[in-house]
């Protein structure tokens, strides 16, 4: 993260207020993404679309890049209630306002899914959730990155890459 910014001041003050095993999680990820992502050309913003819109979440690690006239977002949201959990949102959207989506996913861990939720499981109870847990879950959403950044690319659908969601027209009961 980039020393200073109002995100890392914003993210760090968050992290105080968690739980230790969030903690360790979101340094992980912090620390391990944050690099890898800034060599691919994103960079951690303080607000959205390029300084357009609001500003982030403390509990979020928001990644954006300039595709030509398109706008990649990668954005890591922990969950509620301070669990050790992520979610992992992909987004193409236009650069010019009004940002109309182009394509948008989540990183899951198998393609029947719409979304999911990296880190500790619902049941198991915070205090089963060691930090080897977290580096573990970390090291698998960095292994499954290069899926979401073809996916931001070209749009193709990686085995870790979300269900495109069917979007049906609204028929009236009347009209069928």
């Amino acid at each position: 993260m980039p020393s200073g910014s109002r995100q890392q001041k914003r993210f760090e003050r968050w992290q105080r207020r968690v739980s230790p095993q969030t903690r360790h999680m979101s340094e992980v990820l912090a620390a391990t993404v944050g690099p890898g992502l800034t060599g691919a050309g994103f960079q951690l913003v303080d607000r959205a679309l390029q300084g357009n819109d609001s500003p982030t979440s403390p509990d979020e690690l928001r990644f954006e890049r300039v595709a030509g006239d398109e706008l990649d977002v990668m954005s890591f949201v922990f969950g509620k209630y301070d669990m050790p959990r992520f979610h992992l949102r992909l987004a193409r959207m236009k650069l010019a306002p009004p940002n109309d989506l182009v394509r948008t996913a989540f990183l899951v861990k198998n393609q029947k899914q719409y979304t999911y939720e990296w880190g500790k499981p619902y049941g198991l109870p915070l205090l089963f959730w060691p930090d080897y847990c977290s580096d573990k879950v970390v090291k698998s959403v960095v292994e499954r990155l290069d899926q979401a950044q073809l996916f931001l690319a070209t749009g193709e659908r990686g085995p870790n890459i979300s269900l495109k969601p069917d979007v049906k027209p609204f028929v009236p009961v009347d009209e069928r």
